[in-house]
């Protein structure tokens, strides 16, 4: 009777862990997500299981998250609406409002070209992009998400780039590098990995007011600051991150969710505070929902902590 009694309580404390278990896409390993997951994991994989899923990024992700290949997703703001244009996200939710992702344009501090100059080949100069505006009708490299942003940089600032995808932020950083592109768009919040990396003969090229002022509508201002690439703070766009999930209906795995989210909560104070955690967890605010659909989950009552 006892064996059975045993036998009956590890296949239900089996199946409890099995509806709170949560996988999650983050994006590339030197990534801001993949960092925040690591510091979530860390604390709440105590409490439920939690697996991660690196991938290229918000595209990437998105698609994980909406073919059902994992219950939550780390995304951009931007690039939801921009899919939301082809594709009913009505399904896609807001679990937790993160941190702002700022756009890093990043170019080589020799651009290794020249200008045309006269017909008798006199007269030549080398070409150096100053600002982001200086890449109009050159080509810009990015990666999953980035590539949205890109594209809606080019559309709504009026920027004429001709945007090349590729794999990874990694994948960006060799087309620059190799001469194949000649900058790069990588989303992310600060400090990012891909970049923190970079050697000084590569540079942050900012946005004028000009610009900044026709992308309003979907990106706030914002500053760089790695003083390795540049001696004073960056003019910049940024995007607002997103931990996100789909609508679900089973109580166990809205209970997971609320779980999930609760852990969060009670633990960003911890992260803004903790040697080791990302800089980003800074600004993170739990009483932010975010501008995409927030999810009003119940608090049920193995749920503790903030809605």
């Amino acid at each position: 009777m006892k064996m059975k009694l045993i036998a009956v309580a590890c296949m239900l404390a089996a199946t409890v862990a099995q509806a709170q278990q949560v996988k999650v896409a983050t994006g590339g390993p030197k990534g801001t997500y993949h960092a925040l997951f690591t510091n979530i994991a860390d604390k709440c994989g105590n409490e439920m299981a939690i697996i991660g899923v690196n991938t290229s990024g918000s595209l990437e992700n998105l698609d994980k998250l909406t073919n059902k290949e994992v219950g939550a997703a780390f995304m951009q703001t931007d690039a939801l609406f921009a899919s939301a244009q082809g594709r009913d996200l009505g399904g896609v939710k807001t679990l937790v409002a993160l941190h702002k992702e700022s756009v890093h344009v990043i170019a080589p501090v020799a651009s290794g070209l020249k200008t045309s100059g006269n017909m008798v080949g006199m007269g030549k100069q080398d070409i150096v992009f100053t600002t982001a505006e200086d890449l109009t009708g050159y080509k810009v490299a990015a990666a999953g998400g980035s590539v949205i942003t890109a594209q809606l940089i080019k559309l709504q600032g009026q920027l004429n780039w001709t945007i090349v995808p590729v794999d990874s932020n990694d994948a960006a950083v060799e087309a620059v590098r190799s001469g194949k592109v000649q900058a790069a768009v990588m989303v992310g919040g600060q400090p990012l990995g891909n970049v923190r990396a970079l050697s000084s003969d590569m540079k942050l090229l900012g946005f004028k007011q000009g610009t900044v002022d026709l992308l309003k509508t979907v990106y706030v201002a914002d500053k760089l600051s790695y003083p390795k690439l540049s001696p004073s703070a960056v003019s910049t766009l940024a995007t607002e991150a997103l931990l996100t999930v789909r609508t679900v209906n089973t109580p166990d795995r809205i209970n997971a969710l609320a779980n999930f989210r609760a852990c969060i909560y009670k633990n960003i104070p911890e992260w803004q505070d903790a040697d080791g955690a990302h800089p980003a967890w800074s600004q993170v605010n739990p009483e932010n929902k975010g501008k995409w659909a927030y999810y009003d989950l119940p608090v049920t009552a193995k749920t503790t902590g903030k809605k």
